[in-house]
């Protein structure tokens, strides 16, 4: 019986191993020009950390480059649409202990040869909770919230080019 076993347990953890990743983009989507992200918010400057993420994460973490719009095959366009901010904790003396920071994105990918687009979101959103520092003393600010979401949002927008619609 032993001799059954391992041949098959051998043959399951080469197969296991052979995965490999390949990108679900069309054919001739190779690069993409990733203009400055549009902030529709009242939150000033936002849309600068955001841009620079998603160029990073492209550059990363995709087989795409980065290009002027003249030479690019597709066009990433990201709007923010919604930054809000809600308590969502308080300690015994009703005093905000914790908050929500929630930004909220349309995205449109768009093959700049055939001038469709591949797939469009008008709600792609990240939530980050954090400690209000002003009443608990906690280490964590709005700024450093809204940087970990920026992360979030760029990779979730990546993931969605590579890995297909």
């Amino acid at each position: 019986m032993r001799r059954i076993v391992v041949p098959f347990v051998a043959m399951f953890l080469i197969a296991g191993c052979r995965y490999t990743f390949s990108p679900n983009l069309p054919p001739g989507i190779e690069s993409v020009a990733v203009p400055t992200v549009t902030n529709t918010t009242f939150e000033y400057g936002i849309e600068q950390e955001l841009t620079a993420a998603i160029i990073e994460e492209i550059l990363v973490n995709s087989p795409l480059t980065v290009a002027p719009e003249a030479r690019a095959d597709s066009l990433l366009l990201v709007t923010i649409t919604s930054y809000a901010t809600r308590a969502v904790a308080y300690d015994v003396e009703e005093a905000v202990k914790k908050r929500e920071l929630t930004v909220e994105l349309e995205v449109v990918f768009r093959d700049l040869d055939a001038k469709r687009d591949l797939w469009r979101d008008t709600s792609l959103s990240e939530r980050v909770t954090y400690y209000d520092v002003e009443t608990t003393g906690g280490s964590g600010t709005e700024a450093e919230a809204y940087t970990e979401s920026v992360n979030l949002l760029a990779q979730r927008v990546v993931d969605r080019i590579v890995e297909g619609w």
